[in-house]
């Protein structure tokens, strides 16, 4: 199925999830089976202190009222099972020890177990016995008599208790590790199993965890981008083609006039006074080719954002426009339209390359006079404005021909579209113009739009921000 994770992919996916999984249901087992043993140790101890203390009061109450030497009899008759049994006078001298010889002991007054059961009546702690040289519990029992007697078991260090639980810790172990790994191993296929079964060429559709919806949608955005760049890409592609084929079909005309002109005049078959003319024809058409040639190296060097990037200025557009307005004016008097440049207030600046804003005058003004009636007139004005908290400058350039209608003013900016087939090239126009008008605009963040002139015409309106 289209959009399922790769076996690869998906192979080493489930490998480290189950290897994280049975780290951690191993580990989680092992801290249980450590605090389980901890607890156990703890009990052990503590059931091992009370079962002492009971034996402990249970000889000191067998002792009370009897003489020293049946007191010795009873101890001597108690099989202890491992236990030291010791009985201390009341000043500390032992009298019975079933374990060492009382001459080798030494005075036991100052001992922990002795000093609470003469303070407290008896007595339970653990300590260093540095006679027995082991940890040792103690429970010691005062008597009426005011001598102490003493129970005693050596207890094991943790590591020698676990020593002997040793067969069945590795028991356990090993239950634990397969345990986790069956675990691991069911929870892996469990959570793999929706992973398995997406569909990443739908990945909003797919019956998925909540925690990787966010995930889904990011592919989601990522897919419709590609689909939009895909789109846009072949659009690029389809405009390129048809811009290179319309390039070819507009050279090819004076292309055609230039070679028919000379192969004339290489033959020698047109007369003196016709060469002159001939010359002038074929002048105009190679004119006519390196303006067609200008204007398609400007539109690609504005379609790679190669153009005007190190001219970037404040520039004054009604000072561009009054240039531009000197330069057209033997263009605009040979067709007897009228340019009439209205004052600004104040200064009019944006921020851009000069020489393209001097071609968007260009070629909006030289389009309103080509296309203008004799006697018409070209309208050039200027406003500031304010729009969505940001400065505006807005020029308009307006004709009094006739007009291009609502359902073309957009077509009118594709590159070679014309209203009327060859009124470009009789006006002497490339075709392109109003290309590069829409192409330098939007590089300004700018609009350009057609509106209806007053009295008749077009007026296209641009919009750019003001400079800062």
């Amino acid at each position: 199925m289209p959009g399922h994770v790769p076996g690869r992919e998906r192979g080493s996916l489930a490998r480290h999830i189950f290897a994280g999984l049975t780290g951690f249901s191993i580990l989680a087992m092992v801290v249980f089976a450590v605090a389980a043993i901890s607890m156990f140790y703890n009990s052990y101890e503590t059931d091992a202190e009370n079962q002492l203390l009971g034996q402990v009061r249970q000889t000191a109450s067998q002792l009370d009222g009897k003489t020293a030497k049946e007191q010795k009899a009873y101890l001597e008759s108690v099989p202890w099972s491992g236990l030291r049994c010791t009985l201390i006078e009341k000043d500390g001298t032992v009298s019975y020890d079933n374990q060492v010889d009382v001459s080798q002991l030494g005075n036991h007054s100052d001992r922990t177990e002795f000093k609470q059961a003469e303070e407290n009546g008896e007595s339970s702690i653990l300590r260093y016995s540095d006679t027995l040289g082991q940890q040792t519990i103690y429970a010691a029992e005062r008597l009426t008599d005011g001598s102490v007697v003493r129970l005693a078991e050596t207890r094991h260090s943790l590591l020698s208790f676990l020593e002997g639980m040793l067969p069945s810790l590795l028991l356990a172990a090993a239950l634990i590790v397969a345990v986790g790994f069956g675990l691991s191993r069911v929870l892996t296929r469990h959570i793999m199993r929706p992973i398995d079964r997406m569909d990443l060429s739908n990945p909003l559709n797919n019956d998925i965890y909540v925690e990787m919806r966010p995930l889904m949608q990011r592919i989601s955005d990522q897919q419709n981008q590609l689909r939009r760049q895909n789109k846009e890409l072949e659009a690029a592609v389809e405009t390129r083609r048809e811009f290179s084929a319309n390039v070819s079909h507009e050279m090819k005309t004076p292309l055609q006039v230039i070679s028919g002109y000379s192969e004339l005049m290489q033959a020698g078959i047109v007369s003196q006074q016709d060469t002159a003319k001939f010359a002038g024809l074929i002048h105009s058409e190679a004119e006519s080719m390196r303006a067609l040639i200008d204007d398609v190296l400007t539109l690609s060097r504005l379609d790679e954002s190669a153009l005007g990037q190190a001219e970037i200025s404040d520039v004054d557009l009604v000072w561009v426009a009054q240039q531009v307005a000197d330069r057209l004016k033997t263009v605009a008097d040979e067709r007897q339209v009228t340019v009439e440049l209205e004052p600004a207030d104040e200064p009019i600046r944006v921020r851009g390359a000069e020489t393209l804003l001097e071609e968007t005058f260009y070629n909006l003004i030289d389009n309103a006079i080509r296309y203008n009636h004799p006697g018409g007139k070209v309208k050039v004005s200027f406003r500031t404005l304010e729009r969505d908290g940001s400065n505006r400058v807005e020029f308009t350039v307006s004709d009094t021909g006739p007009g291009i209608p609502p359902e073309m003013r957009e077509r009118v900016f594709e590159r070679f579209y014309r209203l009327e087939e060859g009124r470009s090239r009789e006006t002497g126009g490339t075709g392109l113009g109003l290309a590069i008008v829409k192409h330098t605009v939007q590089r300004y963040d700018g609009t350009v739009t057609i509106k209806d002139a007053p009295g008749g015409g077009s007026a296209f309106v641009v919009d750019l921000p003001a400079a800062s």
